[in-house]
């Protein structure tokens, strides 16, 4: 279970970076790693580090392009350096990361259910 939600997270930090990076691109990666989770023996456990690695990746992404403008300074910082709104992107990206660490809880409540 481990290894392939581990899998599926570094997977899903990729993709999601990638998307924010190349956009409709990403859709090339995200159909094998789809196809991935689909045929893994844990289908829950992979499409759950995949949606977790997705949101992190996005936010990750994000928090570095804020970052790299509010740290700038010089001659002309304001004129040059203006971040725009980022709360979309930052909301979608913890939608991700959230669906996909609930399923992860879900999954781990009913695998510790059915060993008792």
């Amino acid at each position: 279970m481990g290894t392939t939600w581990l899998l599926g997270t570094a997977l899903g930090v990729f993709i999601g970076a990638f998307s924010l990076e190349a956009g409709v691109l990403a859709i090339l990666l995200v159909l094998p790693a789809g196809l991935w989770a689909l045929r893994s023996g844990s289908k829950r456990v992979a499409t759950s580090g995949l949606l977790v690695g997705v949101g992190a990746g996005q936010a990750g992404l994000l928090l570095v392009a804020n970052l790299r403008c509010t740290t700038v300074s010089g001659p002309g910082y304001f004129e040059t350096c203006s971040s725009l709104d980022l709360a979309p992107f930052v909301l979608v990206a913890g939608g991700f990361a959230a669906a996909g660490v609930l399923l992860g809880v879900l999954v781990f409540a009913r695998r510790l259910a059915g060993s008792q």
